[in-house]
Parts: structure tokens; C-alpha cells; sequence
């Protein structure tokens, strides 16, 4: 008998406990609210680093990384961490792709790759000169930033030369460049 009157106060107990857990859950930020804070703060962080670079309201983000363009038409990929509950600069992608295109390291097996190619196309022994033409290019590719690395180069060819170019892409994943280590050899129209 004394449990049929507990009862009720059982009931309140669980009904209070139930609407306790409905109402934190209730008031979690959706995974929708979350990105779009993240995103406003990136781009807010980002509108402050090009502040005396001429401003930009041309901000597109991508995780942790933003691609802005400046009014003169710049390109910049920044990446930025989380420091102290806020977002700061942490590294222009663009700078980091120079320095790892340029690494002695880097540049060799980007060489290996390339005389192996030529050498198993050409069935000759290959060497290069110092000085050979490289560029470099960086762009957004879906959700990856990819770094390309292209040599020019010419081998003899009918009196004359044959120009080839040579492409390798790095992309950029955890903070880190990443070699694909999978080139593409073209050869230049109208080379002579």
C-alpha cells in the first residue's frame, strides 16, 4: 500500500528527468549552427590579417584553411589555428608550397621521377643542366588545395629540340604538403 502512494512522486521524478534530458538536447547547437560559426570566424579572422593588405569581403572557407582575393586581384590561401578560443593566422599555404617545391630534397626525387620517365620513354641515358625552367602553381580542387610543381625541359631532336614538361601535384592534408609522386610528361606543341 505504501508503494501505490509513492507512485505519483515517482512519476514527477521521472517526467522532471525526462524533460531535463529533452531540453539539454533541445538546446544543443545544430552540426549546421556549428559550421557556420566556425566558418563566420574564420572569415572574420581572415578579414583581419588582409586588413592593411587593401581589406577583402571576398572570403571562402574551407575547414581551417580560407582562400581570400584582394581587391588588386591577389590570390591568398590562409590557413588558421585556434588559439586561446580564437582564430589567428597560422600560415600562408602559398609561402609553405615555395618552400617545399624549393627543398634540395624535394626537388631531387621530383628530377629521379622525371629522368626515369624520360629515360624509360627515350631509352637514353638523361641528364639535367642547372637552371632548368620550374613554376609552381597552387588552386582549390573540390575540397583539396593541390600544389603543382612543373619542369620544362628540351632533349635533342632531329637537329633540332623537342620540348617536354613535366607536372607533378602535391596536396595539402593535415598541415603537411603530400607528393602524389606521379607525374605527367607532355610534350610542347611547336617546340623546335
Amino acid at each position: 500500500m505504501a508503494f501505490k502512494q509513492n507512485i505519483p512522486v515517482l512519476a514527477f521524478i521521472v517526467a522532471v528527468a525526462a524533460a531535463g534530458v529533452a531540453f539539454l538536447i533541445f538546446i544543443q547547437p545544430s552540426e549546421e549552427d556549428l559550421t557556420r560559426a566556425h566558418e563566420r570566424a574564420i572569415v572574420e579572422a581572415a578579414q583581419a590579417y588582409v586588413k592593411d593588405k587593401g581589406g577583402t569581403n571576398n572570403v571562402t572557407v574551407f575547414g581551417d584553411t580560407a582562400f581570400v582575393l584582394l581587391p588588386d586581384g591577389r590570390a591568398l590561401h590562409l590557413e588558421f589555428k585556434l588559439k586561446d578560443g580564437k582564430w589567428l593566422f597560422g600560415k600562408d599555404l602559398w609561402e609553405e608550397f615555395q618552400k617545399t617545391a624549393s627543398d634540395p630534397a624535394v626537388e631531387a626525387e621530383i628530377l629521379g621521377r622525371l629522368a626515369k620517365r624520360l629515360q624509360d620513354r627515350y631509352r637514353t641515358e638523361v641528364s639535367f643542366k642547372e637552371g632548368m625552367r620550374k613554376s609552381t602553381t597552387l588552386e582549390r580542387q573540390e575540397h583539396a588545395l593541390v600544389g603543382t610543381v612543373e619542369l620544362h625541359c628540351s632533349i635533342p631532336s632531329g637537329g633540332g629540340r623537342h620540348g617536354l614538361r613535366y607536372a607533378e601535384t602535391f596536396r595539402y592534408e593535415g598541415g603537411q604538403w603530400i607528393a602524389d609522386r606521379v607525374g605527367i610528361l607532355l610534350d610542347q606543341v611547336g617546340s623546335k
